[in-house]
């Protein structure tokens, strides 16, 4: 009810179901299945850990996920409340919220990114997936990606820059309110630089 909940890092488990109505979750523990955590006010803190599926739900509270390595899908939904993942490594991605941001860093997705904001900023660093969707009603959407993309952007008051469109999958942003600057990673634009330039010495 009332009180903080930490799993450490020696805990090995099947899966986990963790809830709190008011209080801090903070898991460390590695997971061959299923971690569900669930919080009214407080926050989720889960680091350097790993799991089949994670799933974080919090009302109030912010989520932080950093190094941490997931077989399938991460679901992470919030009411208020600010959302960043580092370092981290899945096959889906999947993220609701209505008033908060989101932080991407160096998180990579196999297969998908679907990401939804009411109110709030998404933004990502050296982030990639196989398809990229967001979609914000006031909000900006910025950062770089680490590979090519098809790019669909849409929005009705703010600035839209993105690179030209590549032969990746598809990235669409969505905003009625918001800015999109997407750009490519430096070291995606330093990979492209190395290979037009062997090309042209190639050719002679």
């Amino acid at each position: 009810g009332s009180g903080d909940i930490i799993i450490d890092t020696d805990f090995i488990f099947g899966s986990a179901d963790i809830k709190s109505d008011t209080g801090d979750v903070s898991c460390f523990a590695t997971l061959k299945g299923q971690l569900n955590v669930d919080t009214g006010t407080g926050d989720i803190v889960s680091e350097n850990m790993s799991a089949g599926n994670i799933s974080f739900s919090v009302s109030t509270g912010k989520i932080d996920l950093n190094n941490a390595g997931c077989n399938d899908t991460i679901t992470l939904s919030t009411n208020t409340g600010d959302v960043k993942l580092s370092n981290v490594t899945c096959k889906n991605l999947f993220s609701r919220g209505d008033t908060g941001d989101i932080i991407l860093k160096e998180v990579i997705a196999s297969e998908r990114f679907d990401i939804e904001r009411n109110t709030g900023d998404v933004t990502f660093e050296k982030c990639d997936a196989g398809a990229i969707d967001i979609r914000t009603s006031v909000g900006d959407v910025t950062g770089t990606l680490r590979s090519e993309k098809e790019f669909s952007t849409k929005t009705s008051t703010g600035t839209v820059r993105t690179p030209g469109t590549g032969s990746g999958g598809k990235c669409t942003v969505t905003t009625s309110t918001g800015d999109i600057l997407i750009e490519l990673s430096p070291d995606t634009a330093l990979q492209k630089k190395s290979f037009k330039s062997a090309a042209m010495i190639c050719s002679f």
